[in-house]
């Protein structure tokens, strides 16, 4: 997410840390300011019967593929998330929240997320606000709801009330990215393979497509296939590929040793980055 802190309006002063953004699936990053504490963004998730919302930070462990900060909640095919304001004003802040919009101006937004009734806590002169949000895929125009053109650059709005009711308002705040979610996978045969036999590494790309609630392969993207030895913790690029135009992957390397194989996808501004998890092959 990229941000500005500072005075807004008259004699307030907002920073604004949401923890976004969602990378929904087809069923559906905090700052100090000169004159406001450090705040940090906040996932809440619930726990629905089958699935978990929850918020992953991104890591690259060995062969766990990589997960990247979503906050989600699946079971009820909506996207749920929280965000974060702090607000100042030398009267008192009564609230203060932000908003999610798409398009090229405010007043003519194509899409927009609104949120639930913020939750302020105070001190003295500072106010910090929670508010919830939720958001599923779908192609109707309505608030709370986006479809594949939506995916890439969402632009956030910031309130603020005193209580002394003075107000302020910054339609291009900050902005931040809402994007479709992507997997990525590998198969690597035979296992085991000779020394020096081919090996013909496989896989796919896809994506959440929004508008038909499917997960469609990724066509004409760069990814490339990683390898790492049994004893080792650290990945190696064997070659760049394109994805076919159904999202797959397909290439062959020459046996040398016992390791793991795997496909990397950097990621569009659409779409997240993707490891897929490493497979072993046992070279005999």
């Amino acid at each position: 997410m990229s941000h500005r802190n500072g005075r807004l309006g008259d004699q307030f002063c907002m920073s604004c840390a949401p923890c976004l953004v969602p990378q929904l699936d087809y069923g559906h990053d905090p700052a100090d300011d000169s004159c406001s504490a450090s705040n940090r963004g906040t996932c809440n998730g619930t726990r629905p019967a089958a699935r978990q919302g929850r918020y992953e930070e991104a890591h690259s462990a060995a062969d766990t593929g990589t997960r990247h900060a979503t906050c989600s909640t699946r079971a009820d095919d909506r996207t749920k998330f929280s965000a974060q304001i702090t607000a100042s004003h030398p009267g008192g802040v009564s609230t203060a929240a932000v908003n999610l919009w798409h398009g090229a101006d405010y007043d003519s937004a194509d899409a927009a997320m609104s949120h639930d009734l913020p939750k302020c806590t105070t001190s003295g002169t500072t106010a910090t606000c929670t508010m919830n949000f939720q958001v599923k895929a779908d192609t109707r125009e309505m608030t709370n709801v986006v479809a594949n053109a939506h995916a890439g650059t969402w632009r956030i709005a910031a309130f603020a009330t005193g209580k002394d009711r003075a107000q302020t308002a910054v339609y291009d705040y900050a902005t931040t990215k809402v994007q479709r979610a992507s997997k990525l996978t590998v198969n690597a045969s035979p296992e085991p393979v000779k020394r020096g036999k081919k090996i013909t590494v496989t896989g796919a790309l896809t994506r959440a497509n929004w508008t038909t609630h499917t997960w469609g392969g990724y066509g004409g993207q760069s990814v490339k296939l990683q390898y790492r030895p049994k004893n080792s913790s650290t990945y190696t690029t064997l070659k760049s590929l394109t994805t076919s135009s159904t999202g797959k992957l397909s290439t062959t390397v020459t046996a040398t040793a016992d390791g793991y194989y795997r496909y990397r996808f950097a990621g569009t501004s659409t779409t997240p980055a993707a490891i897929a998890a490493g497979d072993y092959v046992d070279v005999t």
